[in-house]
């Protein structure tokens, strides 16, 4: 016996509609986290504290972006940053090649400071690429610091201060950080707590008359 296509469609309309609602079949969960309940901040044990955010990826000012020259036509090279290409041109050539590049700092581009909380940090007005180059020199020069390692793409340095390393057995990490005012160095336990302001405060004076000798 054949059913008449009118009946199925009825059929299939009278399954379907009721799981329809006033949201369709699929409910549209676009505006759910207007529902969502605000939880309580984040603890930390005593003796940590969080680390100041940082801009991993600034943008840079609208007079540092690169555009294209006439008749220039967009392409898949990747152009070199606006300031490296400003550190190769204007500084001399001794200040970009190997030790060299911290003898011509001036003083007044590494303030030793401190950050919010009180823990010791320098800021340095200088690239990232220079700014690397002057700390890692200024710390071979320490009698009392041991580059242990270094992770150039983490910007940090792996270093044993006065022959201690910190409460894990691990060497403690000094790393430079992108800021809005520059790159900051600071001292640090690991990736979730600042060294303690006893160890850091020294280095930190050493690091910036390592840097401006």
């Amino acid at each position: 016996m054949r059913i008449a296509p009118i009946f199925i469609a009825v059929l299939v309309g009278t399954l379907v509609l009721p799981g329809c609602g006033s949201h369709g079949i699929f409910r549209d969960r676009g505006h759910d986290y207007l529902q969502a309940q605000v939880g309580k901040p984040l603890a930390y044990p005593d003796g940590l504290r969080p680390l100041p955010a940082q801009e991993l990826y600034p943008i840079p000012n609208i007079e540092q972006r690169r555009t294209l020259a006439p008749g220039e036509k967009p392409g898949t090279e990747i152009p070199v940053p606006p300031q490296v290409v400003t550190l190769v041109a204007d500084a001399p050539a001794a200040a970009v090649e190997g030790d060299a590049v911290g003898k011509h700092v001036p003083e007044s581009k590494v303030v030793l400071t401190s950050d919010g909380n009180g823990y010791p940090v320098l800021m340095l007005d200088l690239d990232f690429d220079w700014a690397w180059q002057v700390v890692g020199d200024a710390l071979r020069s320490l009698a009392t610091v041991k580059i242990d390692d270094l992770d150039r793409g983490r910007a940090v340095y792996y270093v044993v201060v006065d022959g201690k390393r910190n409460g894990a057995g691990d060497p403690w990490q000094l790393k430079l950080n992108y800021t809005a005012n520059g790159i900051q160095v600071a001292l640090q336990v690991d990736e979730n707590a600042m060294a303690s302001q006893e160890l850091s405060a020294p280095l930190m004076q050493q690091l910036k008359d390592g840097i401006v000798k």
